[in-house]
Order: C-alpha cells, then sequence, then structure tokens
C-alpha cells in the first residue's frame, strides 16, 4: 500500500500533504506485534480519510545534467529504499566509461565521484578494449552488468565495438546480444583469440573443456565423449 513500508524492524505508516499540513507524518509499529503492519496500513487510510489522497510527487527530470565525474542520461523510475526515498538515474561514468545507476542526490551534490574503479576499469587508452593473448577483447558493462562483444585483431576496432554498443544503448535502449554459435555444432564455438576449436559442457556439475586445431576433431570428440549426442 502506498505510504507503509518496512524498515529494519517496523512497519511504518507516512503521509504527505503539504498544501493541507505543510509536514509529513509518520508512525512505527514493531515486528513485535503481529498486527504491526495492520496497523500501519490502518494509520495510513486513517490519515487520508481525514486530509485526503495525498498528490503523487512528479520525478524530476535530470537528463543532461554533467559534471566533471558523471553525465545523467535519463531516470530508471527506481527509488532508493526507506522513508526518504532518492530518484536513482541512469548515468555514464566519465571515468570508467561505464553505464551504472547512481542515486541522483549523490550526483547533483558532486558526493559521487566514480573515481574508487578508475585504476581496475581503464586497461587501455582505448576504453572497452582489452588486451589478451595478441588480440583484443571487447566489452561494455551497463548498469552493472558485462557484455563480451567479441574479439578483435586491434585495439581501435574493439573500441569501436565498444562506443557501438553504448550508442545502441542509449539510443534505442538495446542491450548487446549474447554471442551466438559460431560453428553451427552444439557446444562447439570457434576462439578467435586462439583459432582453435573449443568442445565445452556441463555434465553433473562438472564443466568438460577441450579444445582442438579443427572442427572435425572436435566434433570427433564431441559424439567419442556423449554417445553422438
Amino acid at each position: 500500500m502506498r505510504g507503509v513500508t518496512h524498515n529494519r524492524g517496523y512497519w511504518i505508516a507516512s503521509y504527505r500533504n503539504a498544501k493541507v499540513l505543510g509536514r509529513r507524518l509518520t508512525k512505527s509499529f514493531n515486528d513485535s506485534d503481529c498486527r504491526a503492519k495492520e496497523k500501519a496500513i490502518k494509520q495510513r487510510a486513517s490519515w487520508v480519510a481525514k486530509y485526503g489522497e495525498a498528490p503523487h510527487r512528479s520525478r524530476a527530470d535530470y537528463s543532461g545534467f554533467e559534471n566533471d565525474n558523471f553525465e545523467v542520461l535519463g531516470d530508471t523510475g527506481k527509488s532508493t529504499k526507506g522513508i526518504k526515498k532518492t530518484q536513482i538515474v541512469i548515468v555514464r561514468n566519465k571515468h570508467t566509461q561505464e553505464l551504472e545507476e547512481h542515486n541522483a542526490a549523490a550526483i547533483i551534490s558532486g558526493q559521487a565521484t566514480g573515481i574508487g574503479n578508475r585504476k581496475s576499469k581503464m586497461r587501455s587508452t582505448f576504453p572497452g578494449a582489452f588486451p589478451k593473448k595478441g588480440k583484443w577483447l571487447s566489452q561494455v558493462s551497463i548498469l552493472g552488468k558485462t557484455y563480451y562483444l567479441g574479439t578483435f585483431s586491434n585495439a581501435p576496432d574493439a573500441s569501436k565495438a565498444y562506443y557501438n554498443a553504448l550508442k545502441a544503448w542509449e539510443q534505442h535502449g538495446e542491450i548487446p546480444k549474447p554471442r551466438k554459435n559460431n560453428t553451427g555444432e552444439k557446444n562447439i564455438s570457434y576462439r578467435e583469440d586462439t583459432r582453435t576449436f573449443r568442445f565445452r559442457k556441463t555434465i553433473n556439475g562438472r564443466m568438460i573443456t577441450a579444445e582442438f586445431s579443427n572442427l572435425g576433431e572436435a566434433i570427433a570428440f564431441k559424439h567419442k565423449y556423449l554417445g553422438g549426442n
């Protein structure tokens, strides 16, 4: 129910209608009372009956706000938990070039700096590109989840894939699609970084992997190991 929340062992009824009261009303009920939730709901209902339903607070539009650490791209539609709820927005971390969700108040006030992960995130002069066995791996992090974009022969191409994925997300809300099997054989994929064919399957909780120089050897191993499946 609107105006009723649970936090740290208490059911809390709250009501705010600035036009009528000019202040917030709150009352807490301890979980030790088996009827705590019911009492909080009744309390909230009594305030509504007495003062009228409080108008919904509109969400602020922070899109376009920018400082030295972040650029706000839009609203998530979510808020922080607790009595004092704060908008959560989508931002681009200028230090890591990643998309993240952050407390809007912390962004606007400058409390959030985004510098903490700079050393661990920026591994090359090309954002989104990471050296691996003579090749360059490209990946992008969107809202805390990392997506693999492929392996490339040079850093600029890997970084280009990264920026294309970011652009697709920012402009159209598109999440990178999982990379499909590129051999047509179930459980066998071609690795561009090592130029080998890899068999990979989890059986009885154990991951079985093996790599081969050509597809025929990988298929033969698969049929031998899985009995033709």
